[in-house]
């Protein structure tokens, strides 16, 4: 198992992200993240959730994003995957990255001045230098 993975369960509760028809596709997420997110939900009703989704990046191929979205009309191929926690959120991921995203682990950390979201999944392999994309395993 990656190391970075064993460094995020040690650290902290992991809550688990949830679909009851792709039930095999389990997403964990830090509370810290939870907060992160609610947050941004929060700063306008008009958001619904969070899309989780990858995109052609960098050196290594791919990096992670995420979206505040507003409505699904645009995103009919998005599964709902809902949070098991007292706040609810609502996360969309398109089918087509599904088994990419699997047991993936996010968390909110302080890096330097800023924080980020990072995501760390054994899935990844080949990250690039500079950290900012990954190529993943088929």
């Amino acid at each position: 198992m990656n190391s970075k993975l064993m460094k995020i369960k040690k650290k902290s509760i992991l809550y688990t992200v949830i679909n009851k028809e792709y039930n095999n596709v389990k997403i964990y997420i830090t509370q810290k993240a939870i907060d992160q997110f609610f947050y941004l939900l929060q700063k306008n009703s008009l958001n619904i959730g969070i899309k989780l989704d990858i995109k052609k990046s960098g050196c290594s191929g791919f990096r992670y994003i995420c979206k505040l979205i507003r409505n699904l009309s645009n995103n009919h191929h998005l599964i709902e995957f809902n949070l098991l926690h007292d706040k609810k959120i609502n996360f969309f991921i398109p089918i087509k990255i599904i088994h990419i995203v699997n047991n993936i682990q996010i968390d909110f950390v302080q890096n330097g001045i800023n924080f980020i979201f990072v995501f760390y999944n054994s899935n990844m392999k080949n990250f690039c230098g500079c950290g900012e994309s990954f190529n993943f395993i088929k």
